[in-house]
């Protein structure tokens, strides 16, 4: 007669606490950390690993439905900012019959009416702040920054740290890093003031304007960043039609292999159909909806 339900999973929990307590333990000699602050790290290292592995199965699986995907983002955006005086005067949630390709200078005087303490301009939502682009996608300019997007890239925060680091062959001690990885980094620092010999892993491919895309394999020498469906609604203008006085922009299920396009984004933060001058190459296939960016 096999054992009761309980008296398995009381098994396996045991296993389990004894496996997690020799990792712990080996941890420990090597460290010499407290057995709580291991505990917690490992715990932290699992959740965080098992939120990415469940983050890109999400993201692979809006890649084979983008259409769909694509479909809802941009609804979703029309919708929410419709009671606008900016959606009202394009009769959203309609846009790319009507709604003309825009660049900043499209929003500039209604930027200032926000500034000046006016409410649903172009969004619904109240901004967080004003923030001013780094010049990405052209000049430097005033966008718009919601709950949505304020994610504070760690680069732009710790950018004078991590030069200073380069140039001195050091890690930073305000980076909270296990003191394993410490001293493993710290054997490959070798003050550099050129960056030479220094692996660099861009993770993500943002700007004011939204995240555009994300690097999903770090090991390799050439970056390509996957587009994120659910972070913008993307149309894309050939690289053969950007002179058109009135340029026919494509979805992301038409482009094509080994073509270039600029992209034009909606994003949540108030910009609709607008020409983001960075030019993109499908690398892969559409089905991935796989760029390399080359601006």
């Amino acid at each position: 007669m096999p054992p009761p339900l309980p008296t398995v999973v009381g098994g396996l929990s045991l296993a389990g606490m004894a496996v997690l307590w020799r990792v712990i333990s080996s941890k420990q000699k090597g460290d010499k950390r407290t057995l709580g602050s291991l505990f917690s790290q490992y715990v932290a290292v699992k959740a965080v690993g098992w939120l990415g592995r469940r983050q890109r199965k999400k993201l692979e699986a809006d890649t084979l439905k983008v259409m769909q995907v694509q479909e809802e983002t941009l609804l979703k955006r029309l919708r929410k900012n419709a009671d606008t005086f900016y959606g009202r005067k394009y009769n959203f949630p309609c846009i790319k019959a009507r709604h003309p390709i825009t660049t900043y200078d499209h929003y500039r005087e209604l930027v200032e009416r926000i500034a000046a303490g006016e409410e649903k301009v172009i969004i619904a939502e109240k901004p967080l702040i004003l923030a001013m682009t780094s010049g990405t996608s052209g000049k430097s300019a005033m966008l718009l920054s919601t709950k949505d997007t304020n994610t504070e890239f760690f680069l732009q925060e710790h950018w004078q740290e991590l030069v200073k680091d380069i140039e001195q062959g050091t890690i930073s001690r305000s980076l909270s890093l296990e003191p394993k990885v410490r001293r493993r980094l710290e054997v490959l620092m070798k003050p550099d003031n050129y960056c030479k010999g220094v692996p660099f892993y861009s993770p993500f491919y943002a700007a004011t304007e939204g995240l555009i895309g994300v690097n999903l394999w770090p090991q390799e020498p050439h970056r390509r960043y996957l587009l994120c469906p659910r972070s913008m609604f993307c149309e894309f203008l050939p690289e053969s039609s950007l002179d058109e006085e009135i340029p026919q922009t494509l979805l992301m299920e038409e482009v094509k292999e080994g073509e270039s396009y600029e992209l034009v984004i909606t994003n949540a933060t108030g910009l609709f159909r607008f020409d983001f001058p960075l030019l993109t190459r499908n690398v892969m296939n559409r089905t991935f909806m796989l760029f390399g960016i080359e601006a």
